[in-house]
Protein backbone atom coordinates (compact mmCIF):
# COMPACT_ATOMS: atom_id res chain seq x y z
CA UNK A 1 0.00 0.00 0.00
CA UNK A 2 1.17 3.48 -0.70
CA UNK A 3 2.79 5.15 2.56
CA UNK A 4 2.73 9.01 2.12
CA UNK A 5 6.08 10.59 2.44
CA UNK A 6 7.03 14.11 1.45
CA UNK A 7 9.66 13.98 -1.28
CA UNK A 8 10.73 17.36 -2.75
CA UNK A 9 9.99 16.87 -6.35
CA UNK A 10 9.65 19.41 -9.34
CA UNK A 11 6.31 19.83 -11.08
CA UNK A 12 6.62 17.09 -13.88
CA UNK A 13 7.88 14.39 -11.28
CA UNK A 14 4.59 15.73 -9.02
CA UNK A 15 2.58 14.76 -12.43
CA UNK A 16 4.01 11.78 -12.95
CA UNK A 17 3.53 10.60 -9.23
CA UNK A 18 -0.10 11.46 -9.39
CA UNK A 19 -0.70 9.47 -12.44
CA UNK A 20 0.73 6.52 -10.96
CA UNK A 21 -1.76 5.78 -8.46
CA UNK A 22 -4.20 6.73 -11.09
CA UNK A 23 -3.54 3.69 -13.24
CA UNK A 24 -3.97 1.13 -10.47
CA UNK A 25 -6.91 2.95 -9.57
CA UNK A 26 -8.67 2.64 -13.11
CA UNK A 27 -7.23 -1.00 -13.73
CA UNK A 28 -9.34 -2.09 -10.27
CA UNK A 29 -12.39 0.01 -11.51
CA UNK A 30 -12.12 -1.74 -15.24
CA UNK A 31 -11.53 -5.49 -13.20
CA UNK A 32 -14.64 -4.37 -11.08
CA UNK A 33 -16.64 -3.52 -13.93
CA UNK A 34 -15.71 -6.91 -16.17
CA UNK A 35 -16.80 -8.54 -12.73
CA UNK A 36 -20.06 -7.40 -12.50
CA UNK A 37 -20.88 -8.12 -15.76
CA UNK A 38 -19.52 -11.22 -15.71
CA UNK A 39 -21.95 -11.81 -12.31
CA UNK A 40 -24.52 -10.10 -13.98
CA UNK A 41 -24.47 -12.71 -16.77
CA UNK A 42 -23.83 -15.67 -14.10
CA UNK A 43 -27.01 -14.69 -12.68
CA UNK A 44 -29.41 -14.66 -15.91
CA UNK A 45 -27.64 -17.86 -16.46
CA UNK A 46 -28.75 -19.69 -13.70
CA UNK A 47 -32.20 -18.00 -13.56
CA UNK A 48 -32.43 -18.87 -17.12
CA UNK A 49 -31.54 -23.18 -15.88
CA UNK A 50 -33.72 -22.09 -13.14
CA UNK A 51 -36.42 -21.85 -15.48
CA UNK A 52 -35.84 -24.62 -17.75
CA UNK A 53 -35.01 -26.98 -15.26
CA UNK A 54 -37.52 -26.15 -12.53
CA UNK A 55 -40.45 -27.41 -13.85
CA UNK A 56 -39.20 -30.50 -15.04
CA UNK A 57 -38.03 -31.41 -11.99
CA UNK A 58 -41.30 -31.02 -10.51
CA UNK A 59 -42.80 -32.64 -12.81
CA UNK A 60 -41.11 -35.69 -12.78
CA UNK A 61 -41.70 -35.35 -8.84
CA UNK A 62 -45.48 -35.15 -9.18
CA UNK A 63 -45.21 -38.11 -11.56
CA UNK A 64 -43.10 -40.26 -8.95
CA UNK A 65 -45.19 -39.21 -5.74
CA UNK A 66 -47.94 -40.16 -7.76
CA UNK A 67 -46.63 -43.96 -8.80
CA UNK A 68 -45.40 -44.27 -5.34
CA UNK A 69 -48.45 -43.35 -3.88
CA UNK A 70 -50.28 -45.53 -6.33
CA UNK A 71 -47.52 -48.64 -5.04
CA UNK A 72 -48.77 -47.96 -1.63
CA UNK A 73 -52.22 -48.05 -2.11
CA UNK A 74 -51.41 -51.80 -4.21
CA UNK A 75 -49.53 -52.84 -1.46
CA UNK A 76 -52.24 -52.19 1.21
CA UNK A 77 -54.54 -53.96 -1.31
CA UNK A 78 -52.70 -56.93 -1.31
CA UNK A 79 -51.79 -56.90 2.44
CA UNK A 80 -55.58 -56.72 3.05
CA UNK A 81 -55.96 -60.04 0.67
CA UNK A 82 -53.25 -61.80 2.06
CA UNK A 83 -54.72 -61.27 5.54
CA UNK A 84 -58.30 -62.18 4.37
CA UNK A 85 -56.74 -65.28 2.75
CA UNK A 86 -54.89 -65.97 5.97
CA UNK A 87 -58.21 -65.51 7.69
CA UNK A 88 -60.23 -67.89 5.58
CA UNK A 89 -57.55 -70.82 5.51
CA UNK A 90 -57.47 -70.69 8.98
CA UNK A 91 -61.07 -70.87 8.90
CA UNK A 92 -60.64 -73.85 6.42
CA UNK A 93 -58.47 -75.65 8.27
CA UNK A 94 -60.68 -75.44 11.77
CA UNK A 95 -63.42 -76.51 9.31
CA UNK A 96 -61.62 -79.55 7.61
CA UNK A 97 -60.33 -81.04 11.35
CA UNK A 98 -64.69 -80.65 12.34
CA UNK A 99 -64.93 -82.47 8.75
CA UNK A 100 -62.67 -85.21 9.60
CA UNK A 101 -64.76 -85.74 13.12
CA UNK A 102 -67.91 -86.44 10.94
CA UNK A 103 -69.52 -90.06 9.53
CA UNK A 104 -72.80 -90.61 8.38
CA UNK A 105 -74.26 -92.63 11.33
CA UNK A 106 -73.32 -89.45 13.46
CA UNK A 107 -75.59 -87.37 11.58
CA UNK A 108 -78.33 -89.88 11.45
CA UNK A 109 -78.68 -91.14 14.58
CA UNK A 110 -77.98 -89.42 17.61
CA UNK A 111 -76.50 -91.70 20.23
CA UNK A 112 -76.43 -91.08 23.61
CA UNK A 113 -77.39 -92.03 27.27
CA UNK A 114 -80.32 -91.59 30.01
CA UNK A 115 -79.01 -92.81 32.87
CA UNK A 116 -77.83 -96.62 32.64
CA UNK A 117 -80.05 -96.54 29.39
CA UNK A 118 -78.65 -96.05 26.08
CA UNK A 119 -80.86 -94.02 23.28
CA UNK A 120 -80.99 -93.57 19.74
CA UNK A 121 -82.83 -90.19 18.73
CA UNK A 122 -83.92 -89.90 22.17
CA UNK A 123 -85.90 -93.49 22.29
CA UNK A 124 -84.69 -95.89 24.79
CA UNK A 125 -83.15 -98.84 24.51
CA UNK A 126 -83.69 -102.00 27.05
CA UNK A 127 -86.24 -101.97 29.97
CA UNK A 128 -86.21 -101.51 33.35
CA UNK A 129 -86.96 -104.08 36.27
CA UNK A 130 -89.98 -101.39 36.71
CA UNK A 131 -91.43 -101.17 32.94
CA UNK A 132 -91.09 -105.12 33.37
CA UNK A 133 -93.39 -104.89 35.68
CA UNK A 134 -96.02 -102.92 34.13
CA UNK A 135 -96.49 -105.14 31.58
CA UNK A 136 -96.33 -108.44 33.75
CA UNK A 137 -99.49 -106.68 35.68
CA UNK A 138 -101.23 -105.04 32.16
CA UNK A 139 -100.58 -108.57 31.16
CA UNK A 140 -102.19 -110.04 33.82
CA UNK A 141 -105.43 -108.01 33.84
CA UNK A 142 -106.20 -109.68 30.49
CA UNK A 143 -105.57 -106.35 28.78
CA UNK A 144 -108.75 -104.21 30.86
CA UNK A 145 -106.11 -101.45 31.04
CA UNK A 146 -106.23 -101.09 27.08
CA UNK A 147 -110.05 -101.30 27.32
CA UNK A 148 -111.03 -98.15 29.10
CA UNK A 149 -109.00 -96.09 26.78
CA UNK A 150 -105.61 -95.28 29.43
CA UNK A 151 -102.28 -96.24 28.97
CA UNK A 152 -100.47 -97.05 31.82
CA UNK A 153 -96.62 -95.28 32.19
CA UNK A 154 -93.56 -96.93 33.04
CA UNK A 155 -94.57 -96.90 36.78
CA UNK A 156 -97.84 -98.50 36.12
CA UNK A 157 -99.82 -94.97 37.22
CA UNK A 158 -102.26 -93.67 35.03
CA UNK A 159 -100.91 -92.14 31.43
CA UNK A 160 -103.06 -90.07 29.10
CA UNK A 161 -105.76 -90.75 26.78
CA UNK A 162 -105.60 -91.98 23.38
Amino acid sequence: IYQHTKIFTSPSQKEQNQSEPLQPLEALENEKEILLNQLSTLRKQRQQIRQITVPSIQQHTTEWNYHFSTMQHSHQVVMSNLQSLQNRRIWMEEEFAQATKWHVLGDVFLIWHRGAFGTINGMRLGRSAVTSVGLVKRCAEGGSGAGNGSVNDENGGEGTKI
